[in-house]
């Protein structure tokens, strides 16, 4: 046997345990020396095992765990008979705590070497500052720190044959092993903070580094910030507000269509909260937002979005001051599943946390997203109170936008004048229909302050507006008249019936007419929503008129134009949809059987007979209301000729402009 090495070495807990394992595993097996396999085996049944959760996390059938130490055991029973010292083993010392009897161990060589480069690189360790150094390395009685993680790194990155071999047999292989390693650190180094490195604190505005690849503290971007560009949303705001400061429940899902705002309200609320103009119970609060697609980049292994979800948890019931803000919240339902029921996904890993008092979350998504996704998942949709946001009237538009124009002519050196914001408006109304305000209009005005100062201009002229559309112009002028004629009619035939049905249509309001083709239409009639405002009766009058107003467009074309184009398929879709709700689920046909037509999980009313009775009776009511609009529209022909012949003059009527036509 060679001469005796001795290394005094300060292993934690971890490793002497191992090393207990290591020779109670040696001494069962009958076996002289510690050899690569009994070091695999003591990895994988240690306590707390890395290895054993990186089995967990990257196989995907039956967990090979059992099958692994089995082979280990084997192995083990075959080099029983052959083992001997042959004088290439190495003696080991491991000094325990409280005063125990040192351990001597007898290694191979492979074991040994493995322990070596594991002391030595942690001597080296650039992970290890001057205070660390100080603590964890005695210069004088050579002690240093070492844990079973830091001989496992090394164990993996340079694996003797038999042990290899055991693990490829069964399906393992060490490729991510160092992925995982990073995962974890990742995950547990807590004091880690972002901005605030080595410090550890309660302070929820010190974002842990973990957190900081998919969480950002939305409030640091308010402090001292004087003026908010946000405005308006003061309903929706104060809505919110109140929901936050409940006992329980506390969390809002803000629903509308891209564009209207829902992230502004929650920025709203992170710039009150920052700067004190909100209730008591919330000035000590903090807004986070969390990026869903961020939380699960990079979690390749089985169980490694998972523990990013319960870090965050845990964050947040140690920070009840915490306000989590996320955008796209439907992308949580399915985000980092693992399983093909989803169980393990971001929206099932919140639950538990959303039904706590603990939690203060906003989500915010479209209205289509909402009923796709969120509506069917009812444990999660409960744990929400949805507040919709509805599009701004276009008269609202301008003054929640005045902070963001004073920003955007400090940024470019421009100035824009309110007529002209006014008229940014009707022009992105008309040629952006498809886009919702405010975001729309803010669009438009930030680039013709692009273009005015290309031009060597000081402010915004409507030639700066109008040039982002020089595609469409060219378009319109490229129009044969008779198209252009078809078009004119068309949006007049729908702007006549509704204004003269506005006493029964009075949930929306006409503000402009356009024959200017854009993006997906030749033409657009431009309403405002005026439900909040009004009372409606949706009796079966108001459908009638309604479906009328729809089919207006494509019966005008058909009367006075004798053709008709693909244009009114968005129209004839409308129409259709809701003769088939007013049908199904109000029961509004003309007959009093008090029939609805229900299809869930607990009701199946909908089959073939079902079906051909709906199309009949749709088809009924959209003939009464086609034979409403060919009433108005024949008997106002001059009116809608007036409106047709001002449409090929100016291409675009604003609300003064149709208000003239029909005052005269």
């Amino acid at each position: 046997m060679s001469k005796e090495t001795k290394y005094e070495v300060h292993f934690d807990e971890t490793m002497q345990n191992l090393f207990l394992d290591m020779n109670r595993i040696q001494k069962d097996f009958g076996l002289k020396r510690i050899n690569s396999i009994i070091l695999l085996k003591a990895l994988l049944e240690e306590k707390n095992s890395i290895l054993y959760d990186f089995l967990c996390a990257t196989t995907i059938s039956k967990n090979p765990y059992k099958n692994i130490i089995q082979d280990c055991d084997q192995e083990l029973k075959k080099l029983k008979k052959a083992d001997c010292l042959d004088g290439t083993e190495k003696d080991f010392q491991i000094i325990l705590p409280d005063n125990q009897d040192p351990i001597t161990s007898v290694l191979t060589v492979e074991v040994y070497n493995a322990l070596v480069k594991t002391i030595s690189t942690s001597m080296t360790s650039d992970q290890f500052d001057e205070e660390t150094e100080k603590d964890n390395k005695d210069e004088e009685n050579n002690e240093i720190l070492i844990n079973s993680e830091d001989l496992l790194s090394i164990f993996a990155d340079d694996m003797p044959k038999e042990p290899l071999t055991i693990l490829k047999n069964n399906g393992v292989y060490l490729d991510g092993l160092f992925d995982y390693f990073d995962l974890l650190d990742e995950i547990y180094n807590l004091n880690e903070v972002e901005g605030y490195e080595n410090e550890v604190s309660s302070n929820s505005e010190k974002l842990p580094k973990n957190l900081s690849d998919f969480v950002t503290v939305l409030s640091s971007k308010y402090k001292g910030v004087s003026e908010c560009e946000i405005l308006g949303r003061d309903k929706e705001c104060r809505d919110t507000m109140r929901i936050l400061q409940k006992r329980g429940k506390k969390n809002v899902i803000l629903v509308g269509e891209a564009g209207v705002g829902k992230s502004s309200i929650a920025e709203k609320i992170a710039y009150d909260i920052a700067n004190g103009n909100c209730p008591d119970s919330l000035k000590d609060n903090v807004v986070f937002q969390l990026n869903v697609n961020s939380s699960i980049a990079g979690t390749t292994l089985r169980g490694m979005a998972e523990e990013r979800f319960k870090f965050l948890i845990e964050y947040l019931e140690k920070h009840e001051n915490v306000i989590l803000f996320i955008d796209e919240i439907h992308m949580a339902i399915g985000a980092g599943e693992t399983s093909a029921k989803g169980e393990n996904d971001m929206s099932n890993a919140l639950k538990p946390f959303l039904a706590s008092s603990k939690a203060k979350v906003i989500g915010a998504t479209t209205e289509e997203e909402y009923n796709k996704i969120i509506a069917t998942d009812s444990a999660f949709k409960r744990r929400f109170k949805k507040i919709v946001v509805k599009e701004p009237k276009s008269k609202d538009v301008y003054p929640m936008l005045k902070n963001a124009i004073k920003a955007h002519e400090k940024f470019h050196g421009v100035t824009i004048s309110k007529e002209m914001v006014e008229y940014a408006i009707l022009i992105s109304a008309c040629f952006n229909n498809t886009t919702k305000n405010p975001d729309r209009t803010n669009d438009l005005i930030d680039t013709s302050m692009v273009i005015a100062k290309e031009k060597g201009l000081k402010e915004v002229t409507r030639e700066c507006i109008l040039e982002n559309f020089d595609i469409n112009f060219e378009k319109f002028k490229n129009m044969s008249i008779e198209e252009k004629k078809a078009t004119a009619y068309h949006e007049a035939g729908h702007y006549l019936v509704w204004r003269l049905s506005s006493n029964i249509l009075k949930g929306e309001k006409g503000i402009a007419v356009s024959i200017m083709p854009a993006e997906g239409y030749l033409g657009v009639t431009v309403f405002d929503d005026m439900t909040d405002e009004v009372n409606i009766n949706p009796n079966r009058d108001y459908f009638i008129k309604s479906f009328a107003s729809d089919l207006a467009g494509r019966i005008a074309e058909e009367l006075f134009v004798l053709d008709v184009n693909s244009g009114a398929s968005a129209d004839l879709k409308n129409a259709n949809k809701k003769a088939y709700t007013m049908i199904c689920n109000y029961a509004m046909n003309n007959k009093d059987d008090y029939l609805t037509f229900i299809e869930d999980n607990n009701y199946h009313m909908i089959n073939e007979k079902t079906i051909d009775y709906i199309n009949q009776e749709r088809a009924k009511l959209l003939k009464d209301a086609s034979e409403y609009a060919k009433g108005i529209l024949n008997d106002n022909r001059e009116l809608l000729d007036k409106l047709v012949n001002a449409l090929l003059e100016k291409g675009i009527l604003d609300e003064n402009d149709l208000n003239e036509i029909f005052s005269k």
